[in-house]
């Protein structure tokens, strides 16, 4: 199935442990690419007072964006630990698998469509500089903005761009 609208999501988790913040892009697949991405936002934990609080804001923001945009997939970056790390994650409380968990358990529950991706499907394919050359983001010295609205976008809204586009390049084709 083909969607015009894609909600990427970067999940952090993270409250406890180094108060995240988890990015979304909204863009619509049937623009050209300057003026594809609608919106990019970023939820902070740090401005949560618990991590429930934190994560109802996600479940929040979504129901907002679907209830304005129908005919929409939710994508979401996974979380995967990688052997590398693995050590360095010891006694964690693995708060972004949880809220992986969390949204997905909601999008099920809702009947919101949505897939997982992996980072390493996107961030090596989709690099700054593609994204800029593609015309999805320009920058501004060592900034990035989104083109036509010169919102500065950090580093988790930038992730999310990367999974938008990567879905609406390679996945959200019409079936055959």
């Amino acid at each position: 199935m083909s969607y015009d609208y894609i909600l990427a999501i970067d999940p952090s988790g993270n409250f406890n442990e180094g108060k995240g913040t988890t990015g979304f892009c909204l863009l619509n697949a049937r623009k050209t690419p300057a003026h594809a991405i609608m919106l990019t936002c970023g939820i902070q934990a740090s401005k949560a007072h618990t991590k429930e609080e934190y994560w109802q804001e996600h479940l929040n923001f979504i129901d907002g964006i679907v209830e304005q945009h129908k005919n929409i997939i939710i994508v979401i970056e996974n979380f995967t630990l990688d052997p590398r790390r693995a050590l360095a994650q010891a006694h964690s409380e693995m708060e972004t698998p949880k809220l992986i968990g969390i949204l997905q358990l909601y999008l099920t529950q809702h009947k919101i469509p949505y897939v997982m991706q992996r980072p390493s499907e996107v961030k090596n394919r989709w690099t700054d500089s593609i994204l800029v050359w593609k015309k999805y983001l320009q920058q501004r010295g060592h900034n990035y903005i989104l083109p036509n609205t010169n919102k500065v976008i950090n580093r988790h809204e930038k992730d999310a761009v990367r999974h938008a586009v990567h879905y609406s390049t390679f996945k959200n084709k019409e079936e055959i």
